[in-house]
């Protein structure tokens, strides 16, 4: 029986998490915002975060402080001749039901100059990153 109630709050707590998630898309398509609820603590959340972009994805971490890290990841354009940099900041905070998690996915085309420029889409490339970053930070219970 015990193992039943446990079960079911397991299946209840995942639902939570996923009836929390809120996905806001700039109307542009410039960037690319999602915000959840994690049951990882704040720690975790930036252990995580920092370890996933450095070692996974291949991102240079250019921040990392209590509550915030950005990554920053230079690629060959998905359209046109030069590079994109695709960046993705995460910024965290304590709540009652874990730790609250916001995710921003945003592109700069890099001119001849070397000057960025905010793209017009976020790029899929950056897309694809940011949805694997959110199953990191949001572990399914077993």
């Amino acid at each position: 029986m015990r193992a039943v109630a446990k079960a079911a709050r397991r299946v209840i707590t995942a639902l939570a998490m996923a009836a929390t998630a809120c996905h806001l898309v700039e109307p542009e398509g410039r960037q690319q915002t999602t915000t959840f609820t994690t049951a990882l603590t704040p720690q975790e959340t930036r252990a995580r975060a920092e370890g996933w972009l450095a070692e996974r994805a291949r991102y240079e971490v250019t921040s990392s402080e209590p509550g915030f890290v950005r990554g920053e990841k230079r690629r060959p354009r998905t359209v046109g001749p030069g590079d994109q940099i695709d960046v993705l900041s995460v910024t965290f905070a304590s709540v009652t039901e874990g730790t609250r998690v916001e995710i921003q996915a945003l592109t700069f085309e890099v001119a001849g100059s070397g000057a960025r420029n905010r793209a017009d889409q976020v790029s899929p490339e950056a897309l694809a990153d940011q949805s694997a970053l959110i199953q990191v930070l949001m572990p399914r219970p077993f």
